[in-house]
């Protein structure tokens, strides 16, 4: 470890600051990489998973509309919510 102490100041400045530059490198290109796939996954559940969802959506949209409907009819009331039938 002597060898380390006879460095110079510069010299241990220099490798330290080379180190933290290139962790911080190797920081960014794994971060670059796990944002690549972030972006696959996100794509993904854009094409394939929303699509079902606005289709579930408007299934029980319309259910619930129907179910109104059929409510008013056997409340003795027009599906539009007039008087009676």
């Amino acid at each position: 470890m002597k060898w380390f102490y006879d460095l110079r100041i510069a010299t241990k400045l220099i490798t330290s600051f080379l180190l933290v530059l290139v962790l911080t490198a190797m920081t960014g290109v794994f971060a670059i990489i796990q944002l690549g796939l972030v972006n696959e996954t996100a794509t993904e559940m854009r094409d394939n998973w929303l699509p079902s969802v606005r289709v579930v959506s408007g299934i029980r949209f319309f259910c619930r509309q129907l179910s109104g409907q059929g409510t008013a009819l056997s409340d003795g009331r027009q599906p539009d919510g007039t008087g009676a039938i």
